[in-house]
This record gives structure tokens, C-alpha cells and sequence, in this order.
């Protein structure tokens, strides 16, 4: 083999090796280079601006806004759907608030002032299909309400005297303590609160005469049964009733 040849050879193998470590070094970058953005999983941001008035249809500036997963509890809560989520949402001078979500979606927006919270309403974030505007949700508007003062009692249908537990409203990061033979207080909520989905886990004692065997009544620990929230009558009213087979279908 001549030295030429033996040269050529040489280079030949040098660059397949370079070749070769410079796939390996993309195949480790790939592997390392995590999820990407949002925007790269096919996740694109909405942009809001929501407006807060209130009943005679007035601006509500200072208004504290709020925007949750509609599926999220306080004892589980998921992470913000907006982004930048440290920054707090303020409806400013003429009622308005502007701010991103991570993506489309049904949420719970809330606004408060203070201890009180004014609304609960569902947020419908969409994306506008339009080869000019940029994507958007419009300008979705939201009503203070009149708060009503959330106290009273958790009434059990089994008729069993509930003895401590938590209450939590889902879809906000509302979350209360249950007190001393089911008393609580809420603090002042909208009306349309009775609207969003109650989870109460509680432990509960049977009374001297109860109406339901103890294989008859629910466990109350899992916050998975029907509770009911009524404001004017102040209690929220738990379903904790087994129907079907041997237990009773008829409340007394």
C-alpha cells in the first residue's frame, strides 16, 4: 500500500469516527434535553382579558382574581394555569384584568376582596381559529354577586353525628375546617358557590338510635360522597346512605 493510499485510509477512518461521536453526543443531547415548551408539545398560551363588574354593571376595580383547574382541590392543588403564576391578578381601574393561560380550557375563575369572595364562574379559555388575530379568548365578563354568610351545620342523611373534618370547594383553593359536631363557618361566599362541586371528608360517630345499620352508611373519610351545599338554610347536607341489596332505600 502506498503512503497516499495509506493517508487517504487514515482520514477516512478518522472522520467516520468523528462522525459517529458527534451522533452519540445528538442522541445524549435529545435524550437530556427535557420536555421543551409549551409551545413545542403543541400547548399554546391564550391570551385573556377579563372584565369584573359589578351588578348595576359598574367597573369593580381592586378586585383579586383567581383562575384554577376545574378539577383541582386545596388539598391537591395543581399547578396554576397561568402563566407567570406568582404574579397576583388584579382587575385594575375600568374592571379589567389581562393575563395568560398555558393553554384551552374550562377553568374556575374567582374574585375576592378581602375574606369574601364575590363570584365563582366557570372561564372558558379558546383560542380564536383566524389567520390574522393572534390567539386569544375575547374578553369573557364576570358579576360581583351579594356574598352570603356560609355557616351552619353538616347534616349526615344517615342520621350519624359527624365529629371533625374538612370542607373543600372544588375547582378553588378554598379549604375550611369542619368544627365540633359539624358546625362550620365559610365565611361569605356568592350564591353561585352551591353551584361548584363540595368535597367534605369527615369522621362521624353513630348516635344512640340511628336509622341506617353501620354497613348501611358510607365511610366519610375519602370525601367522595354527595354533599349539597344550601346557603339560605345554612347546612350542607351529605349523602352517606348505602341504597340497594339489603339496605334501605326509603329515608325515614
Amino acid at each position: 500500500m502506498t503512503r497516499g493510499a495509506r493517508k487517504f485510509r487514515g482520514d477516512a477512518l478518522s472522520i467516520a469516527g468523528a462522525s459517529a461521536l458527534l451522533s452519540a453526543f445528538l442522541m445524549l443531547a435529545g435524550c437530556l434535553g427535557g420536555s421543551g415548551t409549551d409551545t413545542e408539545n403543541g400547548l399554546q398560551p391564550v391570551n385573556v382579558t377579563a372584565r369584573v363588574v359589578d351588578k348595576d354593571g359598574a367597573p369593580a376595580a381592586g378586585v383579586r382574581f383567581t383562575v384554577s383547574e376545574s378539577h383541582s382541590r386545596a388539598d391537591s392543588m395543581l399547578a396554576s394555569p397561568v402563566v407567570g403564576n406568582d404574579t397576583v391578578l388584579v382587575t385594575d381601574g375600568a374592571g379589567y384584568v389581562t393575563f395568560q393561560l398555558k393553554q384551552e380550557g374550562a377553568y374556575v375563575a374567582q374574585g375576592g376582596s378581602g375574606d369574601t369572595v364575590l363570584f365563582l364562574d366557570t372561564l372558558r379559555a379558546k383560542i380564536k381559529r383566524s389567520p390574522i388575530l393572534s390567539g386569544g379568548a375575547g374578553s369573557p365578563l364576570f358579576h360581583v354577586e351579594e356574598p352570603v354568610r356560609a355557616k351552619g351545620r353538616l347534616r349526615l342523611l344517615s342520621g350519624y353525628s359527624p365529629d371533625s373534618g374538612r370542607i373543600i370547594l372544588q375547582g378553588t383553593p378554598l379549604l375550611w375546617d369542619l368544627k365540633k359536631d359539624g358546625k362550620y363557618d365559610l365565611g361569605w361566599l356568592p350564591p353561585s358557590a352551591e353551584k361548584l362541586t363540595l368535597r367534605v371528608v369527615y369522621w362521624a360517630s353513630p348516635p344512640d338510635s340511628s336509622w341506617y345499620s353501620p354497613q348501611c352508611v358510607k365511610s366519610g373519610t375519602n370525601g367522595t360522597n354527595t354533599a349539597t351545599l344550601k346557603l339560605v338554610d345554612g347546612e350542607i347536607v351529605v349523602d352517606d346512605v348505602v341504597r340497594g341489596g339489603s339496605c334501605s332505600s326509603t329515608l325515614p
